[in-house]
């Protein structure tokens, strides 16, 4: 996907760490890549 130039999200409710450690092991991200995280709240 990288290498065609498109842009990796990853959409979860698992913890933070969590995802970026899936990401990172799945190989949809490499430590050279910059992340942006996006955190978000929702009251019920």
């Amino acid at each position: 996907m990288r290498e065609a130039g498109m842009n990796v999200w990853v959409l979860t409710g698992d913890k933070q760490e969590t995802a970026i450690s899936i990401a990172y092991a799945a190989q949809l991200i490499t430590r050279r890549e910059k992340l942006i995280v996006l955190n978000a709240s929702t009251e019920h």
